[in-house]
């Protein structure tokens, strides 16, 4: 991946499922750099982490090696871990990932999920994970604005 292979919980279903927007122009350029990369190369295997990742790179939320808003971002995580199996410090294939999410995940799991997360509020996410054509990467934001 580009930076190193790490991702925290959440972004794993935000990844899947980003299209392009965010909090800044270097932002969605370093987030669509990254989830190209993981398209190109499902079978990489990604170190799931508990701190800033190499999506928060570009993110205004990040203040050194922490997330500014840390408190939700670990809730957020903390729902992701335990609705998909995850768990930090193990290592997944994008490919692995990307299946478990698109198997497990319904409208009413999302919104447990991502309770509090303000990209929710734009109904990007619902819209996507009510599509019947979930197959396809859909766009998914559990970063807070």
């Amino acid at each position: 991946m580009i930076g190193s292979s790490r991702l925290r919980l959440h972004h794993f279903l935000c990844t899947l499922n980003f299209q392009g927007k965010g909090y800044s122009l270097p932002f969605i350029n370093n987030y669509l750099r990254i989830k190209g990369h993981l398209q190109r190369f499902p079978a990489q295997k990604i170190l799931i982490v508990n701190s800033t990742d190499s999506i928060c790179g570009a993110c205004l939320h990040k203040r050194g090696g922490q997330c500014e808003k840390e408190e939700l971002i670990a809730l957020l995580d903390k729902r992701h871990a335990t609705s998909f199996g995850f768990a930090y410090g193990t290592s997944i294939t994008w490919e692995k990932a990307a299946r478990r999410i698109r198997e497990r995940i319904s409208l009413p799991l999302f919104h447990t999920l991502c309770e509090g997360c303000s990209w929710k509020e734009h109904g990007i996410c619902e819209r996507n994970i009510g599509s019947p054509k979930q197959v396809v990467p859909l766009s998914i934001y559990c970063n807070d604005k």
